[in-house]
């Protein structure tokens, strides 16, 4: 008989929310990309995670973790 176990999730989601904790967006980190909605939207927009990553190198600011 096999033992149960959890299965690892695909992705991760989370709520973006501004200072009045208002909900502006979702956004869904993948292994082959980030996807992003607008609050009660039903689209997402997506772009691969080397197009991401281009993008951040080129026009984000360094940070610490």
């Amino acid at each position: 008989m096999a033992v149960n176990s959890f299965r690892p999730r695909k992705f991760e989601d989370h709520e973006i929310v501004d200072g009045d904790t208002k909900v502006v967006g979702h956004i869904r980190v993948k292994p082959s990309g980030v996807l992003w909605a607008r609050a009660n939207s039903r689209v997402w927009y997506g772009v691969p995670l080397a197009k991401f990553s281009e993008f951040m190198e080129k026009h984000g600011a360094k940070q610490t973790k």
